[in-house]
């Protein structure tokens, strides 16, 4: 079974990113560039870190993940297990952009080691469409 991407939830976060960072640039703009090499190079660091902002969400539009027997797959990432149980879930909140969904085999994290580098051993299903509840659904209730 695969699940695929919210096409959805990332226009609309891509959407709010925008309004948000138009109108800090607005701002900068409206409060007037300085002709200095300084404040040139800043309205234009500016304008790139809104651009890669804005457009970061995009990247996750072809994300699928797997549902197989014993298995779950998402980009690179595979995990195998006997029981369904041994997968875990956590959500995550993040500051003004709502919640993260990661899912990971093993035990929770508690050491900063583990935290910085989660990336290597977790799946963040954040941009898809309802993995958590997709995955109950094949696994425990067999539909």
């Amino acid at each position: 079974m695969e699940i695929h991407a919210n096409k959805g939830k990332i226009i609309v976060v891509s959407l709010i990113r925008f309004i948000v960072l138009a109108v800090f640039l607005f701002g900068i703009y409206a409060s007037g560039v300085d002709d200095s090499v300084f404040g040139k190079v800043f309205f234009c660091a500016s304008v790139t870190f809104a651009l890669l902002f804005i457009l970061s969400p995009l990247r996750h539009l072809n994300e699928v993940f797997i549902l197989a027997p014993g298995k779950i797959a998402f980009k690179k990432k595979e995990f195998t297990f006997s029981d369904p149980a041994e997968i875990k879930w956590a959500r995550y909140k993040t500051y003004f952009i709502g919640t993260r969904l990661r899912c990971y085999k093993g035990k929770e994290k508690t050491g900063w080691k583990e935290v910085i580098f989660s990336s290597f051993y977790e799946m963040d299903l954040t941009y898809l469409k309802n993995p958590h509840e997709e995955f109950i659904n094949y696994y425990m209730n067999g539909k």
